[in-house]
């Protein structure tokens, strides 16, 4: 776990006024705003690949019949090395067609299929998209790796991340001998890890069976979080 700390501190004077009858008096509202960041490192327990079946023939039997015999195929090989059938979802099977010429009744068919593997056996990963380009897969539409409980570990960052505010907040407060009152708190986050394939397209078609593909597997997935925090800075 590890923190880092960037944060802008900008001090406000905020004067608000309340009329009775021809008398105004006013209320100054001293605020300190500060940023706080947390970031929690952990390492990837999920990889989720997403993959297309997508053949092309003169009719849709043709194209089904080829289809069929690729995704059965991939799934009796992915489940050989022990990527079990739960781990495997077969998907979106759609049929479609385009006319060869224009005016032409001549028609070529379309079977497409996706299928999704979501597995902890991350250090298949090289293997699983062996399988997949080895045996008929015609895009690779997405790879990422995941953690099984961001909620979890969000929450810690966002601890991190109103703690650092605070700290910073109250630095201040102690060199001007005022006390802090939370007034307003807003939260974000993200959600970052390597780029798992170096050069990797989104919808990359595997021309060459033979192409190794090149593959880095994060050695950490990063939650980072910011919170963005008023108190009343009071004398």
């Amino acid at each position: 776990m590890k923190k880092t700390i960037t944060a802008s501190i900008l001090f406000s004077t905020m004067i608000l006024s309340k009329p009775a009858l021809a008398v105004e008096t006013y209320k100054k509202e001293t605020t300190i705003s500060v940023t706080g960041n947390g970031l929690v490192s952990v390492a990837p327990e999920r990889v989720k690949i997403t993959s297309m079946v997508d053949i092309e023939g003169d009719s849709v039997k043709e194209c089904s019949t080829k289809n069929k015999t690729i995704v059965t195929e991939i799934l009796k090989k992915l489940e050989k090395n022990g990527i079990s059938k739960q781990e495997v979802s077969v998907e979106n099977y759609n049929v479609n067609f385009r006319t060869i010429m224009e005016k032409s009744k001549e028609r070529k068919y379309y079977v497409s299929t996706r299928i999704v593997i979501d597995t902890e056996a991350i250090k298949k990963t090289s293997k699983i998209l062996d399988i997949l380009s080895e045996n008929g897969i015609t895009n690779i539409y997405d790879l990422n790796f995941y953690v099984n409980d961001k909620k979890k570990i969000e929450e810690k960052s966002y601890i991190l991340a109103y703690q650092d505010a605070k700290t910073k907040a109250e630095t201040i407060a102690k060199l001007e001998g005022a006390r802090l009152v939370p007034k307003e708190i807003q939260m974000n986050n993200s959600y970052e890890g390597a780029v798992p394939l170096l050069g990797f397209a989104r919808s990359t078609k595997i021309t060459n069976n033979n192409d190794n593909i090149p593959l880095t597997i994060p050695k950490s997935i990063d939650i980072k979080t910011s919170v963005n925090a008023v108190f009343y800075f009071e004398k």
